[in-house]
């Protein structure tokens, strides 16, 4: 049964993020576990929004979980009717990892839901659209591969700070690099970047970022879709749950503060083929042509895209002039505010790669990398000509240039563009049309929601009016 649920969900040895040295067979976790002292099972599962859900079964229960999966009620996941109540949670067993936050021994997994009786993988499932992404690159044959790195920026408070209307003051300076004892924080880093480790998530530095109050950043390293996208989920509940456990507060919200820089989610990607890149070329910086068109369909497509890679209200607070924050629609190797960067640091052809720099951690990272790598792949496709269409490279002199598409500057504008501009999303079934309205819908909802609730600066601006 075990077997037939793996192969039945599509998951893939290489699809998880847990830690290296895992057995990933049914005896091997038995065996681990038992040595281990686990007293806990745990499987985690990301819904529509990308929100971890989770639920914990006594270690007795491993071996029937791992064969058999956990009934569930789906419909509270955020998904709209006709979903069907019940379904099979099934643990990935390449996602084992000893969650350290349980308070004892647990054996964690992230899972995939299925359709109970019929065991078919949810189409919806956004770790299936992912998957899906990877296998429709695989299918047309442009690379074998794509790898992705994640930046994460957050800042770190104390639980009780109110980082909306007040002390403000204390987030000015520039932070950037700095050491202690400005960096009050790299203590909290090394504990974290060594949980990190331990659930297989490799890490390539962290530091202190821009905010001189409390602004981090942690890179983690190069991985597939699909995994990179569980590294964002297990990132995020490792940094989070540390800080409380510290008495802290972990941000990672687009734009906490009003005065202060606000926290990407920049990603860096390239496509595979026997361990180089195709990005590598003789065209600029570097770039092949596929590479250039590749970043050509990613910019065509940009305002479509933002409905996933910036879902929130808050997004577009973050993307505003100055602070860096990249607001033009374009690419270059030297200007941090144009949506691609280049990174000018990157020496080595087997290495090139770009930098998308709208995301942020309000994106459901399954949804938003395979969005992004669609619309690449339309590019690459097309064959589609970046600096033609205007799109740069916006270096130098040309760094001002207005870019012949804007992004959007709301939520609203987002979920129009997506509106009219899918098609490429849904090429080879990755996309399924129905997950398309059910995400305009909840990002609606919650636009509209936001819009009649009254913010706090109207007092300020107009209560004695």
């Amino acid at each position: 049964m075990a077997d037939l649920l793996l192969n039945r969900t599509g998951l893939a040895p290489e699809a998880g993020g847990g830690a290296a040295s895992m057995p990933t067979d049914v005896a091997g976790l038995l065996d681990w576990s038992e040595r281990r002292g686990i007293v806990r099972v745990d499987l985690k599962i990301g819904d529509l929004s990308g929100r971890l859900r989770h639920i914990s079964l006594p270690a007795r229960k491993l071996r029937e979980t791992l064969e058999d999966g956990v009934g569930f009620a789906g419909s509270h996941y955020g998904f709209s009717a006709p979903i069907g109540e019940d379904m099979v949670m099934v643990p990935d067993r390449h996602t084992a990892w000893a969650d350290p936050f349980l308070d004892i021994p647990a054996l964690s997994f992230l899972a995939a839901p299925v359709e109970a009786g019929s065991l078919q993988r949810f189409e919806r499932d956004p770790r299936a659209v992912a998957e899906r992404a990877e296998k429709h690159l695989r299918t047309i044959g442009i690379a074998t591969d794509s790898a992705w790195l994640p930046e994460f920026e957050f800042y770190v408070l104390p639980a009780n700070k109110d980082i909306v209307n007040g002390g403000a003051s204390a987030f000015v300076r520039d932070g950037y690099h700095a050491s202690p004892p400005v960096d009050r924080h790299a203590g909290f880093r090394a504990r974290a970047t060594q949980m990190l480790d331990a659930a297989g998530i490799g890490v390539k530095y962290d530091h202190h970022e821009t905010a001189s109050e409390g602004q981090m950043e942690i890179e983690v390293d190069f991985g597939g879709l699909v995994q990179s996208a569980d590294r964002v989920l297990l990132t995020k509940y490792i940094v989070r749950n540390l800080a409380a456990r510290e008495g802290k507060r972990a941000v990672f919200l687009p734009k906490p503060v009003a005065t202060a820089s606000g926290n990407g989610l920049h990603v860096h990607v390239k496509l595979m083929s026997d361990g180089r890149s195709v990005f590598a070329g003789e065209g600029y910086a570097g770039f092949s042509k596929i590479g250039l068109s590749f970043i050509a369909g990613v910019l065509i497509h940009i305002r479509s895209l933002a409905a996933f890679t910036n879902p929130s209200t808050n997004s577009y607070r973050r993307l505003v002039p100055g602070m860096e924050a990249p607001i033009q629609v374009g690419f270059g190797t030297a200007n941090r505010a144009s949506c691609i960067r280049i990174p000018g640091y990157v020496v080595r052809a087997a290495d090139r790669r770009f930098e998308y720099r709208p995301l942020d951690a309000t994106a459901n990272p399954y949804l938003a990398f395979a969005a992004v790598l669609m619309a690449g792949l339309d590019g690459a496709e097309r064959e589609l000509d970046a600096v033609s269409l205007g799109f740069g490279p916006l270096d130098g002199d040309e760094a001002l240039r207005i870019a012949p598409h804007q992004f959007p500057r709301t939520l609203e504008e987002a979920l129009d563009a997506l509106q009219e501009d899918s098609e490429y999303l849904t090429r080879g079934g990755v996309f399924p049309p129905v997950l398309l309205e059910e995400w305009i819908t909840l990002k609606a909802d919650e636009s509209r929601r936001l819009e009649r609730q009254p913010h706090p600066a109207e007092f300020e601006l107009y209560g004695d009016l």
